[in-house]
């Protein structure tokens, strides 16, 4: 039973970073199923090293649609892209260390990341496009 159903009120419209986050849904709903079946501290090992590799691809695709549409809260976003990948590397890091990682913890970063940064600061960027297709509607 998934946690999180996508809804197309998460989007930001752009296709690439629609499907991006809907993979991290995916990462949750992974996790949090299984969790369920009491087998989280076997997941939390392979979700972590899925993260590490979709934050170099999903930051360098925000970032760059951000840049080529002169989005005037590029630097902000960027600041953030960074605390989160210091925070995804420092599970990771923590995890190897320890050999173990609460599964709890894992899973509530993901949906606070889920909620606090894509439902809230990448739809910014999502509106910001809008209004910028609304007031140019010739524009690229």
């Amino acid at each position: 039973m998934s946690l999180f159903l996508w809804k197309r009120s998460y989007e930001v419209g752009v296709v690439e970073i629609d499907m991006q986050h809907r993979r991290l849904v995916g990462f949750i709903n992974d996790l949090s199923d299984a969790m369920m079946m009491q087998q989280g501290h076997r997941a939390v090992p392979h979700v972590l090293e899925e993260l590490v590799d979709y934050i170099s691809l999903h930051f360098a695709t925000e970032e760059t649609a951000m840049q080529k549409t002169n989005y005037p809260g590029l630097d902000e976003h960027r600041l953030e892209h960074l605390e989160m990948t210091g925070k995804v590397l420092a599970l990771r890091e923590r995890y190897h260390r320890e050999r173990s990682l609460n599964s709890g913890e894992v899973l509530n970063f993901l949906c606070d990341w889920l909620k606090s940064h894509i439902i809230v600061n990448d739809k910014k960027f999502g509106y910001f496009l809008q209004n910028k297709a609304r007031s140019n509607p010739f524009a690229e």
